[in-house]
Formats: structure tokens, C-alpha cells, sequence
């Protein structure tokens, strides 16, 4: 279920991108954004080089895995629990942890996405109170754009595409379908799953 919503997540960013760019904002303020963007996106192109499938699966590490832990640790382990406490409202508290993980991107047209990834990844965990699931879709979003990368240097193409977060704006509202009925099951399969781990944690201590 959760490789299933990290797929619905990716069209639902891509559209939350494209709704990012048609927020109307002063031209001074876009063109300063629009060249922390590219300096954020050349930053993110050289640290991906890729010329050998070593350099691949090194990339997945640095760029995939250990921001997928220490974000999900940091933001969904700590924060979120935290805002959930002050606020006794676990919308909010996702909401607020979301937006602080968006914002500390430091990228305007990334915004929404993020808030959008942040506020799944927040469910995720907030339903299963497995970190693990949270870091495995965290992990599974940087990982297609990795293997994007690595895929468009191997053919020699243009690899500034694979940053880019804009899809037609009518594929976040299929994705949001499909995202609305995979997290009622995910809600039901982790229930059962939690209800089991409390059984067993009763038969032990009874033991």
C-alpha cells in the first residue's frame, strides 16, 4: 500500500507543482525565486553525477536513503508528534510539521508539492505509527528522480527534466481519488496490524 500511494503522491506533486506556478506573485519576487530554483536544482544535478551504476546506487544513498531517514526521524518522529501534543488535533499538527518541512527546501515552486508530500507522509505514519513506512515513501519519492536521472545520462538526453515537478493539473484530482481510497485500506490494514502487536504484547506480559 505504501509503494501504491508513493506512485498516487508523485501525480499529485506534479500537479501541485503546476498549481504552484499559476499562484500570482509580484515579478521581482518570481525572478528572485526563479534563480533560487535553478541554483537549487544545480546543486541537486551535481551531486547526482552518475557515469557508472556504482555511482547509481551511491547516489540512491546519499540523495534517497539518508535524507529519507534523517527528514522522517526529524519532521514526522519529533515535530509531528510534538504539534499533535500542543494542538490535541492531528490534522493541524500534520498540517504545521508539512509546512515547515516544505518551507525548509528553501523553494518557492516546490512548495506546494512538498506540503503535499509532507501531509501524506504525515498520514502514513500518523495511522501506522510505523516510521519505517513513512521512510520507505520518503525514500521511494527520491529514488524515481535518482533513477530518473540516471536513466536520462545513460541515453544522453537533457537531464534538467527529471526536477521537474509540473504534471496537468487534472491528474492530481485522479490521484486524489486513488489516494482517498488506498489510505482507507491502509487505515483498516494498520489498525489490525497495531491491534495484533497489542495482543502479543498483552500474551507476553501475561506469560
Amino acid at each position: 500500500m505504501v509503494v501504491l500511494i508513493s506512485f498516487a503522491a508523485l501525480f499529485l506533486s506534479g500537479s501541485l507543482g503546476a498549481l504552484n506556478e499559476m499562484i500570482p506573485m509580484p515579478d521581482s519576487f518570481l525572478k528572485k525565486a526563479r534563480q533560487l530554483e535553478e541554483t537549487y536544482k544545480s546543486a541537486m544535478l551535481s551531486m547526482a553525477t552518475m557515469r557508472s551504476f556504482t555511482d547509481y546506487l551511491l547516489s540512491l544513498l546519499v540523495i534517497a536513503l539518508a535524507p529519507a531517514i534523517f527528514e522522517e526521524v526529524l519532521f514526522r518522529g519529533s515535530l509531528q508528534q510534538i504539534f499533535i501534543g500542543w494542538t490535541n488535533n492531528k490534522w493541524v499538527g500534520i498540517i504545521i510539521t508539512s509546512i515547515i518541512f516544505s518551507a525548509i527546501h528553501g523553494s518557492y515552486f516546490g512548495f506546494l508539492p512538498r506540503l503535499g508530500l509532507g501531509i501524506i507522509l504525515g498520514l502514513i505514519f500518523y495511522l501506522s505509527k510505523n516510521l519505517w513506512l513513512s521512510i520507505a515513501m520518503h525514500f521511494l519519492n527520491n529514488a524515481v528522480v535518482v533513477t530518473q536521472i540516471y536513466v536520462l545520462t545513460k541515453m544522453g538526453k537533457p537531464i534538467e527534466k527529471a526536477m521537474d515537478e509540473s504534471m496537468p493539473i487534472w491528474l492530481g484530482g485522479i490521484a486524489l481519488i486513488g489516494l482517498f481510497f488506498a489510505f482507507n485500506y491502509y487505515k483498516q490494514a494498520s489498525n489490525q496490524v497495531i491491534k495484533a502487536n497489542q495482543q502479543i504484547q498483552q500474551d507476553e506480559a501475561l506469560v
